[in-house]
């Protein structure tokens, strides 16, 4: 279906262009046409998910012990999986994807917007050759002339062209996004090759700048600038701009001059901004200078001519807010209806139901733009990473999940040969057959060695590279946390047992052999059970793992345990104050963060 109205879109002279030519109605069409396809991939996932269901392995065995040899009546029905693009499974896979790139390399150092100009040259010549049109009539063509340009750019940043060569020949991170007007846009990530140790002033004004160009000396970077990187005007000489929120300026225009590039106590960039009275552009009848300018890179403006903003990476933990907004996941329009004539109960009736069938809570007002429905249709990425990442599963002897199919009887599910091969145990098997294994952790193992999902085995790797992630535990899950304390620390294992074995002893407990090799001296696990999900979770998500660790985990010295972790559980604090008193200028002490840091824990106890 989906190649059917991808064809349909296309422009053929020597053919009808009744459709193409359509003006408005061609967004409607592609529009709906690509609801429909997704629909159709939607309706399948529902109808297909009561065929298979997922269940603990030993739970399967237990149901047989018992008499029950009716698989239907077993396993847990999974709504929307990772598998299907853009839904939230899937953009949270890619979150832990990119911060798993993040703690392998490092922070990103560049930040770059890249947005379509429906503008552009290759787009105006095609529109002419069959009679001309408006651009944005034609969002199938912004997008494909967008999608030709961003792997063109990719690969000049893989060459080193603009900025210095990737590291691992190429390390690089992007979404695309769809404004609600339309145009594509993407955000990307790069790491560069070689770069060590915090960024001087020097090394960002060679890739970055927020000033205009002489007007004089470089005329075509003074137009580019004018045309694409100028916010505004806004703040006291547009209060009726859009970006304008509680008579302020969303994005902090117009910015203080500087008269140097500068990093702040927080870590984020002051870029170069003089105050020249020569030096402004004209916006209606409203002069624009300096404070305006968006941060970009000329040479790039010059190639790619469009909106183009280059940030500079703070060095800062906040960078894990950064990739959140990058896979925050699809656009919503927002509503407000009040339903007459139904009861209370109906209504959170309604709500649980939302809650359990995530098909149509991603469907809820769901807002789709003609662009957005074009890219899809045609089948485009809407996020990318290199090198790719791998999630390592794992488990509790006997406690791995399995697919059965509730046509068939307990008996069949139980008899496949594969039954008891998951990604760890064929991880053990590996270590016992290839020599060089035994130097690796469980984690780094995707670096040396492929896993084939078919035959569920472990093979050196020939080319390439690839980061492993194992998959997030908490806490409270008692043996599995152990575990995976464990496996992220011994290499060459064997098995279950061989994990357990500390100095030729065997513990029946995985926490007890923790406790063997040190690593819960000082209350040390809850140290790390809050440090390690500090590179990812929001500073919410760790304020409550907090207060869980607090309650129902025995915790020897609390008190230590606040003064170890109170400044990771307050990393969005400053951001809030910023926002509830609005003065964005706000700067809070160490000890005042701490009061409101522990005002926000008291707020989550109650």
């Amino acid at each position: 279906m989906r190649e059917y109205y991808a064809h349909q879109i296309q422009t053929r002279p020597s053919e009808g262009m009744t459709i193409i030519k359509s003006g408005k109605l061609l967004h409607q069409y592609i529009v709906d046409t690509y609801t429909a396809t997704e629909q159709e991939r939607l309706r399948f996932l529902r109808l297909n998910q009561k065929q298979l269901r997922a269940e603990l392995y030993t739970n399967v065995c237990d149901a047989l012990d018992n008499g029950d040899t009716d698989a239907a009546h077993l396993g847990k029905k999974v709504i929307l999986p990772s598998s299907f693009t853009a839904g939230p499974c899937y953009m949270s896979e890619k979150y832990q994807d990119a911060m798993a790139i993040c703690r392998f390399y490092g922070n990103p150092h560049l930040f770059i917007t890249f947005t379509a100009n429906p503008n552009w040259v290759e787009l105006k010549e095609h529109l002419d050759a069959y009679g001309g049109d408006s651009p944005n009539n034609r969002p199938d063509l912004e997008c494909r002339v967008f999608k030709l340009k961003l792997n063109e750019m990719l690969s000049d940043f893989k060459k080193g062209v603009f900025f210095p060569k990737t590291v691992a020949a190429y390390t690089v991170v992007y979404t695309i996004e769809f404004q609600k007007r339309g145009l594509p846009h993407a955000h990307i990530l790069l790491w560069f090759e070689g770069f060590k140790g915090e960024a001087t002033a020097a090394v960002i004004d060679q890739y970055i700048t927020a000033e205009l160009p002489d007007r004089d000396t470089d005329r075509e970077g003074f137009e580019l600038v004018e045309r694409h990187m100028i916010h505004g005007p806004c703040g006291n000489k547009h209060p009726q701009s859009p970006c304008m929120e509680k008579g302020e300026c969303s994005k902090k225009y117009p910015k203080n001059y500087s008269n140097t590039t500068k990093i702040d106590k927080y870590g984020f960039v002051v870029y170069k901004r003089r105050a020249h009275s020569s030096s402004y552009v004209l916006k209606g009848r409203v002069e624009l200078d300096n404070q305006y300018v968006v941060p970009h890179n000329l040479p790039l403006l010059k190639k790619y001519q469009a909106h183009i903003n280059v940030e500079w990476c703070c060095k800062t933990s906040a960078i894990k807010y950064l990739f959140k907004y990058i896979t925050k996941g699809v656009d919503r329009a927002l509503l407000l209806l009040q339903e007459k004539g139904k009861s209370r109960e109906e209504i959170e009736k309604k709500k649980q139901h939302l809650e359990l069938d995530e098909i149509d809570r991603f469907q809820e007002c769901r807002y789709i733009s003609a662009c957005e429905a074009s890219w899809h249709l045609f089948s485009f990425h809407i996020h990318h990473n290199e090198p790719s990442v791998m999630k390592l599963t794992l488990h509790l002897p006997g406690k791995h999940r399995v697919v059965i199919d509730p046509t068939k009887r307990l008996e069949e599910v139980l008899s496949r040969d594969d039954i008891e091969k998951t990604m760890l145990t064929a991880y053990f098997e590996a270590n016992k057959k290839y020599e060089e294994a035994r130097e690796l952790t469980y984690v780094q193992f995707p670096s040396r060695f492929v896993y084939h999902s078919d035959i569920k085995e472990w093979t050196p790797r020939k080319k390439g590279t690839a980061i492993g992630r194992v998959t997030y535990v908490h806490p409270a899950a008692g043996g599995l946390y152990y575990l995976r304390i464990i496996v992220n620390v011994v290499k060459g294992a064997f098995g279950f047992e061989h994990l357990a074995t500390v100095g030729g002893t065997t513990f029946e407990e995985y926490r007890d052999a923790c406790y063997a090799l040190g690593l819960l001296d000082d209350d040390k696990e809850w140290h790390d059970a809050i440090v390690e999900p500090s590179y990812w979770a929001t500073c919410r998500q760790l304020r409550r793992l907090f207060i869980t660790i607090l309650i129902y985990c025995e915790v020897g010295n609390p008190r230590n345990l606040w003064d170890h972790v109170w400044n990771i559980l307050a990393e969005d604090i400053l951001y809030m104050k910023q926002k509830e008193f609005n003065f964005p200028g706000l700067i809070l002490q160490d000890e005042e963060l701490k009061q409101y840091t522990l005002m926000e824990t008291e707020r989550l106890l109650k």
